[in-house]
């Protein structure tokens, strides 16, 4: 689970998206800002922006989702 967070205590409108793809159909995000994925997959690995506007202005904010393999011993 990704969350991007307002901190001047506004109403703020986020919207995310995949940098260099698209949002899986696993993909759920709510407006409170969080991103969460339900069955993770090598897919979703990448860079997501979280973008936060409201009528202070705009920010935008990266997460990186990285995908570690199990090693088997």
């Amino acid at each position: 689970m990704l969350q991007c967070v307002e901190v001047d205590g506004q109403p703020v409108l986020f919207e995310w998206s995949k940098v260099d793809g698209t949002l899986s159909s696993a993909v759920h995000v709510d407006q409170s800002g969080y991103l969460e994925v339900a069955s993770v997959t090598g897919r979703d690995a990448g860079r997501y922006l979280c973008q936060a506007t409201n009528q202070a202005g705009h920010s935008d904010a990266f997460a990186e989702v990285i995908m570690a393999g199990m090693c088997q011993s």
